[in-house]
């Protein structure tokens, strides 16, 4: 019985070993095939919460599920004080220890592409690349730009209004772009020494700024084509149209007092349910 027992122990131990050499394949095998997919890629953005460019990339982060590390920056860091009206700080630091240039989103990665490392780069700047590159990296299928000249000129008009209403009030939203006062200070000046904008006229403003950017929010629903399921621009699903044209809305949740047709809206916050940066529906002034 004895000599039994012990042997029934030595086949359980084998297949014990054996079983957990098995898992230990399988565990490996499967990091190789996330590797191979990019699926355990460790990312850090670069980012200013506010700007529609950064937001791009979030979008192409969140709506693909892939973890990353987000770091926000004070929009008066790295602008030179003796070349910016007395503005701005840190004229080295900042985004410019990135790339050199006062300029984001940067992406950080471990495998992206040489030219970047060639260039000096920490990462990888430019929205658009950022987003060419996650999709290629993870194998993300997307559909492209379709290239609708109604989408394109909607953008287009309804610009002007859209800065008039989003500048005075963007600067007011409680997030680390506008930590520091001279972060504030630095965004006034740019915009009113280097495109004329005239904070105090455009708040005046309000009221017609409303009503006719009511007006433009009631024909982009008319533009929403996929109104089943997942609202987009077009019937096929979110794309690279939707990628370039809700961070101009979303900024455009920090304006109080606008009527949102309930498709946009829906469109908007349903865009942002899988994003780490929210709208500014919930603090609008």
């Amino acid at each position: 019985m004895l000599g039994g027992i012990a042997s029934t122990s030595s086949a359980n131990c084998n297949g014990s070993t054996k079983l957990s050499k098995s898992v230990a394949n399988l565990e490996s095998r499967l990091a190789n095939l996330e590797k191979d997919l990019g699926l355990n890629k460790k990312y850090k953005l670069h980012v200013y919460d506010h700007c529609p460019f950064c937001i791009r990339a979030e979008l192409m982060l969140g709506w693909h599920d892939i973890e990353y590390e987000r770091v926000v920056y004070g929009y008066g860091q790295g602008a030179d004080p003796a070349v910016c009206g007395g503005t701005g700080y840190g004229p080295t630091d900042g985004p410019r220890k990135l790339t050199g240039f006062k300029m984001l989103p940067v992406l950080e990665g471990d495998s992206l592409p040489q030219y970047v490392y060639d260039k000096g780069f920490v990462g990888l700047p430019e929205s658009l690349e950022i987003c060419a590159y996650l999709m290629a990296a993870h194998e993300i299928h997307l559909p492209c730009d379709a290239g609708r000249d109604d989408v394109a000129d909607w953008r287009k008009k309804m610009k002007p209004v859209h800065s008039a209403l989003t500048r005075p009030r963007n600067i007011q939203m409680k997030i680390d772009d506008w930590k520091d006062p001279r972060d504030v200070a630095y965004a006034q000046w740019k915009y009113s020494s280097k495109f004329g904008f005239d904070y105090a006229k455009e708040m005046e403003a309000t009221p017609a700024h409303i009503a006719q950017m009511n007006s433009y929010l009631e024909e982009l629903d008319g533009l929403l084509r996929g109104r089943e399921g997942t609202i987009s621009l077009n019937p096929w699903g979110l794309g690279m149209d939707d990628i370039k044209l809700l961070p101009d809305l979303r900024t455009l949740t920090c304006v109080k007092g606008l009527t949102w047709p309930p498709m946009v809206q829906a469109y908007v916050e349903n865009a942002f349910e899988k994003t780490v940066a929210d709208t500014y529906f919930n603090q609008a002034v």
